[in-house]
């Protein structure tokens, strides 16, 4: 089998997201400053109301805070910095391929044998211990092996959006939020041009044959979600949004 060639876990929460409020801090803003940074604020005059530091806390920061795109800029910047991620781009050639394009594209439209030739061709192995997002119906409470490319993001909230997207969410009654973790060094993967069309959705497609094990799952609040019908009728309900914890390999 071919020998890995890849780059170095890309940690887009090092340093987290931080929100800071100019005010004095409550004293449960304080001990939870302590538990998370080692720090005591004392008399400080800046409140720290929200830390982000990995993509669980992601998940709970937009259930509360599902259309602030604060969290979005951060993670493009992130990405931008990140040596690792620059490093895996590189072995990317600059015009996606026919197949991948088409893919990212036309999705309904796409040959996944073609792309998956292409992520063999051109693609780059994701680093053990990477995390990715995947939003949507996650059917899989074991494992399962995969028979078409898989798509996954960067970025938590592009996740969010894909879960809800043409009332997804509503249909099945819930978000199911799932985080992959590669534990495999041969997850071979494409990484999409973040500075074309789709580039905001910071899209990487794993090609098929890899097995994905649920780990943990839980349900962390509840969201309002959406459904546009054919006759013009809106239609809201509240459900569950749960963390599904994957393995890759």
């Amino acid at each position: 089998m071919e020998k890995p060639k890849g780059a170095g876990v890309i940690d887009l929460f090092n340093p987290p997201y931080e929100v800071w409020e100019h005010r004095k801090p409550t004293y449960k803003e304080k001990i939870a400053l302590a538990y998370s940074h080692g720090v005591w604020q004392g008399d400080s005059d800046k409140a720290l109301v929200i830390c982000v530091a990995n993509y669980l806390q992601a998940v709970k920061y937009l259930i509360e805070c599902p259309s602030r795109r604060e969290l979005f800029d951060f993670i493009s910047c992130a990405l931008d910095e990140d040596e690792f991620y620059s490093a895996l781009r590189s072995i990317m050639p600059k015009e996606t391929p026919p197949a991948l394009f088409n893919y990212q594209n036309s999705y309904s439209t796409h040959d996944a044998v073609s792309v998956d030739r292409e992520i063999s061709e051109v693609g780059a192995y994701a680093p053990v211990g990477q995390y990715f997002n995947h939003g949507g119906a996650w059917a899989n409470d074991e494992s399962f092996k995969s028979v078409r490319p898989f798509s996954t993001t960067f970025c938590p909230q592009i996740a969010f959006l894909n879960a809800e997207w043409k009332g997804k969410a509503y249909d099945v009654g819930r978000v199911d939020f799932v985080i992959v973790k590669v534990s495999s060094p041969f997850a071979k993967c494409f990484l999409f041009d973040r500075f074309g069309e789709k580039g905001h959705e910071c899209e990487v497609v794993f090609k098929s044959g890899l097995t994905y094990k649920t780990v943990g799952k839980e349900c962390l609040g509840h969201v309002l979600v959406r459904k546009r019908t054919s006759k013009g009728e809106d239609l809201r309900k509240s459900v569950p949004v749960y963390a599904v914890e994957v393995e890759m390999y």
